[in-house]
Parts: C-alpha cells; structure tokens; sequence
C-alpha cells in the first residue's frame, strides 16, 4: 500500500476499522513451488527502505508525538491488543516480574504499544530479536532500561531465561518457521503466544 494512504486512513479510520480496510489493498497470493521463487516476486524485510520507514515512525513514538506504529504506520490514539496483554498480564502477576522474547519484533514495536503497564514490576525486560540491521538501529536509537535487542535467540538467552516468547506477525516471514518453534521449545521458554498470523487450512489429497 501507498505509504501516503496509509498514513490517511491511520489518521481518520478507527484502528478496528483500519485493520479491516487495509486488507482490501494487500494479501497474500499466489501458488509457488520453492520459497526462492516467492522471494524473486517480493520485497522483504531485509530492504533498506523498510527500515528508514519503520525508525522514522517508531522515532515519533519514542519522541511521544504518536501513540504507537505497526509496520511503519503511526497511529495518535492509543489502542491495545488485549488478547496479548490479558495474557502478559496473567503472566507477570505469577512472580511480579516479566521478560519478554519477541521474536521479529521490529524497534520494539509492541515494546511501546504496552510498556506503560508493566514498567512498575519488581523486573521487566523486553527482548527483540530481529535481522541485524534492525537490530543495530535498535541498539543505537532505542534501547532503554527495559528494551534490548538480539539477532538470534541463543544470544537473547544469554541474559536468562524468558517467562514467554511472542510471535506477532512474524512467523509467516519465515522460510524455516518450524525450526525457530522447536529452537524456542528446547529453550524451555514457559509460555509462547503467536499473534496476527495468517493459517491456511489445506484439504488432504485423495
């Protein structure tokens, strides 16, 4: 989608609405025998551009001239996942503390959508692993007492162990998604929650 029409309809559509109106514009198409080949006819996250585009709105939330950003979206009233934090919340109150592994989690996105209700806890941590030239921009511009940033899980796991791994969005842009589940799982990470993330249910073949 244009990035002008984005902003437009951030601006004047309340977020439900926003979520459902930004589906007429893209989706997921198409039937490709290798992964390679998708990639020849996409634009990932690796581009340069995304990133300019994802640090100048996530610069505006860190500067509190708006509420949050969602894929380089900006976004000026408030608005929660309540599903995902009904279940942070659940965890945290079982030892007043939390760290979070967010797996692809952009500058911290969902970082500062919900920090302010957690940061009173005895410990909060907020662990973003992502590609590395987010992860450098994160270290440089957004880390604070709670948000670091990784490149991969073990890294992350170096500080201890997290009480739940995220997946917001992410998994689908995965080759190996499988493999970054079960590295997950063997962590011993207690909880895992998997957020916005397309399914395709496909009939067996006869």
């Amino acid at each position: 989608m244009n990035p002008q029409l984005k902003n437009f309809l951030a601006e004047w559509l309340p977020p439900a609405l926003l979520r459902y109106a930004t589906g007429f514009f893209y989706g997921w198409k198409g039937n490709y025998p290798s992964w390679e080949a998708a990639l020849k006819k996409s634009k990932g996250y690796d581009s340069p551009e995304i990133l300019d585009k994802v640090k100048t709105a996530a610069l505006k939330v860190k500067n509190g001239e708006a509420a949050y950003e969602r894929d380089s979206v900006i976004f000026h009233q408030p608005d929660f996942a309540f599903p995902l934090l009904a279940s942070l919340l659940h965890i945290a109150l079982e030892k007043n503390q939390l760290q979070v592994l967010d797996f692809g989690g952009s500058l911290g996105s969902l970082y500062f959508q919900h920090q302010k209700f957690f940061t009173s806890l005895s410990s909060f941590k907020w662990h973003v692993v992502e590609q590395p030239h987010f992860s450098e921009t994160g270290k440089k511009l957004f880390e604070d007492d709670h948000l670091r940033f990784f490149t991969s899980v073990p890294e992350s796991l170096v500080t201890g162990l997290p009480q739940v791994a995220i997946f917001g969005s992410s998994l689908q842009y995965l080759e190996h998604p499988y493999t970054v589940i079960e590295e997950i799982i063997r962590s011993c990470i207690p909880y895992l929650l998997i957020d916005r993330t397309p399914m395709m249910i496909k009939k067996p073949a006869r």
